[in-house]
């Protein structure tokens, strides 16, 4: 094929068999769900996970993988010791989430957790990032669900805040933030 140069890009052949080691996937389409409003969630715990987020996207192809990226604000609206987490679903499906069977018998499993150990600290972010391969062409709904519970001697739910300080603030203290769920199809 020779060197490719600006020159002769418009006149050389590419072909898949001459990038070797290069992608060839292309973006086909991004759908975002982008959320902003402050909202509460009762009695949530591992155990009992509120559907924050949902977005359906139609992969074009069967062979499609889909980019879910995730981004979500939470808080709580008591003090304390407090474990936040973030679980991605296809469907009723859980995916990208950590295998509870390697560690300790009786734990959950999230695709991402933090904590918060008083009220001094700012609203948590609990970030996602999974490629998924749904092998289908029918519309697939993707849910991001979380919760929050106290940990410690006792696990026990709490009320999950979304897209805001979870303490009663009227004030320049806290704001409203945002989430958002995207998902991208890449074709093979």
């Amino acid at each position: 094929m020779g060197t490719l140069t600006v020159d002769n890009l418009n006149t050389s052949a590419i072909t898949a068999t001459s990038l070797t080691g290069v992608a060839t996937g292309k973006v086909v389409q991004v759908i975002q769900n982008f959320d902003d409003q402050y909202a509460t969630y009762s009695n949530t715990s591992v155990d009992a996970q509120a559907t924050v987020l949902s977005q359906a996207i139609t992969p074009t192809a069967a062979t499609s993988k889909i980019l879910i990226q995730v981004n979500l604000c939470v808080s709580c609206t008591t003090d304390g010791n407090k474990h936040f987490g973030l679980i991605m679903y296809r469907g009723s499906t859980e995916i990208g989430s950590g295998d509870a069977s390697s560690w300790n018998s009786g734990v959950g499993s999230t695709h991402s957790a933090t904590e918060q150990v008083n009220y001094s600290q700012p609203d948590k972010i609990l970030t996602g990032c999974f490629l998924d391969s749904p092998n289908t062409t029918a519309a697939t709904t993707y849910n991001i669900k979380s919760f929050i519970h106290d940990f410690g001697s006792s696990i026990s739910a709490k009320n999950l805040v979304v897209n805001g300080g979870g303490y009663s603030y009227n004030n320049k203290e806290t704001a409203i933030t945002s989430s958002s769920i995207t998902l991208m199809e890449i074709t093979a």
